[in-house]
């Protein structure tokens, strides 16, 4: 899909969605108000039970012929009460599924999610589905304010983890097209880019206290470690004289969000009450398993360093009924053997825990984090960069925070008082201005299958063809653009080939220039480890068919969140750049 056309940020109306693992949101500013004042940027609130938080669980649920009915608290709350009157069964209920872009190695359009009871939709459709809900929400609160837009007027951002491969990013883009967004009109923002466009904007008084940054600017160089539910993506920018953005150190981390915490709970209660009663729990009691998990979630969000007080949880009491109706143990003698005997305790529907058995949920998510930092600061590429900037919902632990702070005492730590929306609001700033980054890291190699005289002494024999009476090599990888190359925004790398059409019936076919990626700085073969397709071009023959011969160039256009990739008939003179696809 190309993407030339939406990168001008003209536009009257900016709207920017940020749709996460955990929670979604939106936001969105007028031109005229973003010349005033960048910041002046609305968001929405968004009501569940007794909450009021700016963005809503990532949660919809679908009636059983797969028709959407609600998205977020509501579909939450719909849900509960269908499985209150054992109702719920055929529903389509998804939660924190926004993962299987990341963990998905062979992501299709035919990808299937899974629901609460193993049932399934096209991951496209339940991605579309939500988009489009979210797509309407925002444009009626736009019009609630008496304004009307065109289509041509309103540019729309989304926001996707920087670690994210280019078809996960070629996903999301089709489901927002597929939810009524106009393809045109459309950009994708890499998360820590837009929390570094909005933070560099907030006045000193709005960074955290504690804080000695005397603000972002031009020749500082910092670290972003954008934290989200369930990717912590981690980069290196610096801003430039011009105030633009140029990244120095590619984009990368794992998935080490908060949802790694919540299944180490999850882990912890198996342990306690086995994973038979934990499976019944989630399957059979829905409305305490949601309360369960809100109840841990309010507790993790507090938990800090120096928090000494045990925690105290409710435990559901059909949880403690399963258990008995399951286990033949009690629940102390489980504890005693579990060595926690007088670390939990369980009366009544109370659960108290050690605050260091609490703490340890965090562990495996924060010590990922640190070491990751840990390795990219010692990057000579990172060796000016004497700030981190803490972004995204999982960065507002207090616990978090100060893991960070001790593992490097000697950079500052800056986190924003609206840690959790920094990224959206930055996407609707660089809507408005995406020219602002300047220049990206490659994270990996491109490049293209070509053909070359085979030698003996350089190839494998196996990689020995014969074309049309020439003896060659097959399936060497040539490079275009090398991992860890800084590109310039849009910035164009090119390579030529050449191809033969002798035998009559391929002068008429569809030929594919295919396109291959590595984490391999110096790939030999298409096929070594680490290499993979990553999608082809298709080129259409011109009307008399192929010459005997054609000389061919491929470009690459770099730079851009997505990358476009254009092959071109030196001969002919024909152009193909439409049909690039990542997906299958």
């Amino acid at each position: 899909m190309s993407v030339k056309e939406c990168n001008s940020g003209d536009y009257l109306l900016v709207c920017a969605i940020d749709f996460g693992t955990t929670f979604s949101g939106y936001a969105f500013s007028m031109k005229h108000d973003y010349i005033k004042d960048p910041l002046s940027i609305a968001t929405n609130n968004w009501i569940g039970q007794s909450l009021i938080s700016q963005k809503a669980p990532s949660t919809v649920l679908c009636h059983p012929n797969g028709d959407f009915h609600s998205f977020g608290y509501e579909a939450e709350e719909k849900f509960c009460d269908l499985a209150n009157d054992d109702k719920h069964h055929g529903w389509f209920f998804f939660r924190q599924f926004k993962m299987i872009l990341h963990s998905q190695k062979e992501l299709k359009r035919a990808t299937l999610l899974h629901d609460h009871e193993g049932k399934s939709m096209p991951a496209l459709d339940v991605f579309a589905i939500c988009l489009r809900y979210i797509r309407k929400h925002l444009l009626d609160a736009v019009d609630k304010q008496g304004m009307t837009f065109k289509d041509n007027e309103v540019g729309w951002v989304i926001t996707v983890p920087a670690i994210w491969s280019d078809p996960a990013k070629q996903f999301m883009r089709e489901a927002a097209v597929q939810s009524g967004i106009p393809n045109a009109h459309l950009v994708l923002a890499l998360e820590p880019e837009a929390a570094s466009i909005y933070c560099k904007r907030l006045p000193i008084d709005r960074l955290a206290a504690g804080s000695t940054l005397p603000g972002f600017k031009p020749g500082i160089t910092y670290m972003v470690v954008d934290i989200g539910g369930g990717t912590a993506d981690v980069t290196v920018h610096k801003i430039l004289s011009d105030g633009s953005l140029t990244e120095l150190h590619k984009a990368s981390g794992g998935a080490w969000g908060g949802t790694k915490v919540d299944q180490a709970f999850r882990r912890f209660l198996e342990k306690l009450f086995g994973s038979k009663v934990m499976k019944r729990f989630a399957e059979e009691c829905h409305i305490d398993d949601f309360d369960l998990s809100m109840e841990f979630e309010v507790k993790k969000r507090k938990i800090s360093f120096e928090s000494t007080t045990q925690i105290t949880m409710r435990i559901p009491a059909n949880l403690m009924v399963l258990y008995k109706e399951v286990e033949k143990r009690t629940i102390d003698d489980v504890l005693k053997k579990n060595g926690f005997d007088d670390k939990v305790a369980i009366k009544g529907d109370k659960m108290r825990i050690d605050v260091k058995i609490f703490r340890e949920f965090f562990t495996e998510s924060i010590e990922s984090i640190v070491a990751h930092v840990g390795d990219i600061l010692q990057s000579p590429l990172s060796s000016d960069a004497s700030t981190i900037l803490m972004v995204g919902g999982f960065s507002e632990s207090p616990l978090v925070q100060e893991m960070i702070r001790r593992a490097f005492p000697e950079k500052t730590l800056v986190i924003p008082h609206d840690a959790g929306t920094a990224v959206l609001k930055g996407a609707v700033m660089y809507g408005h201005q995406p020219k602002i980054v300047a220049a990206r890291v490659s994270k990996f190699t491109y490049g293209i299958n070509f053909h070359n005289a085979f030698d003996p002494k350089l190839h494998l024999k196996g990689k020995r063809v014969v074309i049309d009476g020439n003896v060659l090599c097959k399936d060497i990888f040539l490079k275009i653009v090398r991992v860890g190359d800084t590109l310039k925004l849009g910035e164009k790398r090119t390579n030529n080939f050449i191809d033969t059409f002798q035998s009559p019936d391929r002068k008429r076919m569809i030929e594919y220039c295919n396109i291959f990626a590595s984490t391999n700085p110096e790939p030999t073969y298409i096929d070594d480890d680490n290499c993979w397709k990553l999608g082809h071009v298709a080129m259409l023959p011109p009307k008399n068919g192929w010459p005997d011969t054609i000389e061919g160039r491929v470009e690459m256009k770099f730079g851009m969140t997505e990358f476009e990739v254009t092959v071109f008939d030196e001969i002919s003179g024909l152009e193909f750049n439409a049909n690039f696809d990542m997906l299958q």
